[in-house]
């Protein structure tokens, strides 16, 4: 076996971006990522997670 240790996404220190909130439409609500249209919760902080989410959310509502 291995004995490298696997890497952990809570140990990344990611933080939410302003910006998302204008280009995602995501707001910060007590350390979690929350979509303003949906009402649906990112649990890692990274733009793909935003964009990827924020593009087939515009197909559901529509």
């Amino acid at each position: 076996m291995s004995s490298a240790k696997k890497r952990k996404v809570d140990h990344e220190c990611r933080v939410f971006n302003d910006n998302w909130t204008w280009k995602y439409f995501y707001a910060n609500f007590n350390d979690r990522a929350m979509c303003l249209i949906c009402r649906d919760m990112v649990a890692v902080f990274k733009e793909f997670n935003f964009k990827r989410h924020f593009q087939t959310a515009i197909f559901v509502v529509t």
